[in-house]
């Protein structure tokens, strides 16, 4: 059975995706922040991990493990500061790559 781990399972896209993996039978992580509202997921028998973008020792836990990982989380709004856009879309897509090259060797993860 294929684990696949969905970032931003939470919000709008990463939900509809993590609902159409389960359907397809496959097992799903979901990383997630602690405020993060999961009553849709928790539903669905998925493994919620909680962490963040900014925290690389979470995103090696959640893609440990993981055939497939697919990178759904972004901030994306009419508002904020530049500081919060680079942390969420370029600095935690930045860890989130390092923690998949570190683990992909071995298990063979694919990004999506």
């Amino acid at each position: 059975m294929t684990e696949s781990l969905v970032t931003g399972g939470s919000g709008f896209l990463g939900g509809h995706l993590v609902e159409a993996l389960v359907a397809r039978g496959e097992k799903v992580r979901v990383l997630v922040r602690p405020t993060s509202k999961v009553a849709h997921l928790e539903n669905l028998k998925v493994e919620l991990v909680y962490g963040d973008l900014n925290n690389i020792q979470s995103l090696r836990k959640a893609i440990r493990n993981i055939e497939r990982a697919y990178h759904c989380a972004a901030l994306a709004s009419d508002w904020g500061t530049w500081k919060s856009f680079r942390n969420t879309n370029l600095t935690g897509v930045q860890n989130l790559l390092e923690a998949a090259l570190e683990a992909g060797p071995a298990t063979g993860l694919a990004l999506w």
